[in-house]
């Protein structure tokens, strides 16, 4: 009897170790998972912060390009303009010479 009641005891201990041991391995891979899927929003969030910031960098500097086009097109039509003041003063020079 005494043997039984020690079997019994020593079955009931087993059990109950090997239901730690998978609550525990469980717990583990929860963890393990949960690190998993923080690293992969982190890479996530990383990767769409970089795409933003390539993004506004693009934009910025499509601005820069868009403003030194406006200016080298102000300053052609400048000097287009001279080109013409001058040809028209040239042209009232030469009409009043000849008069």
């Amino acid at each position: 009897e005494a043997r039984a009641k020690a079997q019994e005891e020593a079955e009931v201990e087993m059990k109950v170790r090997a239901e730690m041991e998978t609550r525990i391995q469980a717990e583990v891979e929860a963890r393990v998972n949960a690190e998993r899927k923080a690293v992969v929003q982190a890479e996530e969030e990383a990767k769409s912060k970089a795409e933003e910031e390539a993004r506004l960098k693009a934009e910025e500097e499509s601005k820069v390009r868009a403003e030194e086009v406006r200016k080298m097109k102000a300053e052609m039509e400048a000097r287009v303009r001279a080109e013409e003041e001058a040809k028209a003063i040239a042209e009232a020079a030469r009409a009043s010479a000849e008069t």
